[in-house]
C-alpha cells in the first residue's frame, strides 16, 4: 500500500514537470501514432496534427475539457481532467450499470440494448467513422451512410470543418468533421432517419400505388426497389424479396378495386 502511494506521488510529480513521456506502467513508451490512447486508464482520441507535428488529445469524454498536446512522443502542455466518466473503467462500469437499468424497463432484446449501449460509448467525440467492414468511411463526397442513417454534405467552413445534417429535412441531426474525426454531434430526432423506417416508408408507398396503377404487381415493386437503389440505401440494408411481402400487395389492390 505504501508503495502504490509512493509510486503515484512520484508519478504525479513526474507529469507536473512538463514536457514529460506517455509511458505504461511497465515503463515501456506508450505510442502515440494511432488515433487512440489510453494512458493511466483514461482513454484519449486525436483531434489533429499541425503543421509542426504537434499532436492534439482529449478525453473521450465530450465534456471534459482535459487532454494534452504531444511532440515526439512528449507531453509538452495538459489540461486538467474534470470528469470521472474520463477515467475508461470508471466510465465502462457506468455505462454497464446504466445497461442494467435500461433492461428492466426496455423490454426489446437485451443483445439489441447491449448493442445500442456499445455504440453510445463508442460515440464519444471526436471519433473516427468506421463502417461496419472496420474502414474507415470517405467524407469526400456529398452525401454518406452511417449506422444506417444517410446524411449530407451542408458546407465546408475556412478551418476544413465539413458539416453534415440528417437528409430527413425536418430532424436536426447530424455532426461536423475535422479530418475525418467527428469533433461535435447532434442526436437525430427522427425516426425516419433509420434505413428500417425507410424501407417500411417504400413498402407503404408501393401499397398505395398498386391501389391507382394498374400496371402488374411485380413490375411495380420493382419500381419502388429501382428508386430506393438509387439513395443507395441499398448499400446499408436491401428491400426485401418479392416474396416475403407479396400477399400484402396483392391484398392492397383488391383493396383498391372495392373503391
Amino acid at each position: 500500500m505504501v508503495l502504490k502511494t509512493c509510486y503515484a506521488i512520484m508519478r504525479i510529480q513526474y507529469e507536473l514537470a512538463v514536457p514529460y513521456k506517455l509511458v505504461d506502467k511497465k515503463g515501456d513508451p506508450i505510442s502515440t501514432d494511432g488515433d487512440h490512447l489510453v494512458y493511466e486508464g483514461i482513454k484519449y482520441h486525436k483531434y489533429d496534427t499541425d503543421e509542426n507535428g504537434i499532436a492534439s488529445w482529449f478525453c473521450a469524454d465530450k465534456k471534459c475539457a482535459g487532454g494534452f498536446k504531444t511532440k515526439n512522443s512528449f507531453v509538452i502542455s495538459q489540461e486538467k481532467h474534470v470528469c470521472t466518466a474520463g477515467n475508461i473503467d470508471v466510465y465502462i462500469k457506468q455505462k454497464i450499470e446504466e445497461c442494467k437499468h435500461r433492461v428492466q424497463f426496455d423490454f426489446r432484446s437485451i443483445t439489441v440494448i447491449y448493442k445500442e449501449m456499445v455504440q453510445e460509448y463508442n460515440s464519444t467525440v471526436p471519433y473516427k467513422l468506421i463502417g461496419e467492414n472496420g474502414e474507415p468511411i470517405s467524407t469526400d463526397g456529398d452525401h454518406m451512410f452511417y449506422e444506417g442513417i444517410k446524411l449530407e454534405k451542408i458546407d465546408i467552413d475556412e478551418d476544413g470543418v465539413t458539416s453534415w445534417s440528417c437528409s430527413i429535412k425536418m430532424c436536426n441531426g447530424g455532426f461536423k468533421i475535422k479530418d475525418s474525426f467527428v469533433i461535435d454531434q447532434e442526436k437525430h430526432m427522427c425516426p425516419a432517419g433509420n434505413v428500417d423506417f425507410i424501407i417500411k416508408e417504400k413498402i407503404e408507398e408501393c401499397k398505395q400505388r398498386v391501389q391507382i396503377d394498374k400496371r402488374s404487381i411485380t413490375t411495380i415493386y420493382k419500381e419502388i426497389v429501382k428508386e430506393y437503389n438509387k439513395t443507395g440505401m441499398n448499400k446499408v440494408k436491401d428491400m426485401p424479396e418479392f416474396s416475403s411481402i407479396k400477399s400484402s400487395l396483392y391484398r392492397s389492390r383488391e383493396k383498391g378495386k372495392k373503391k
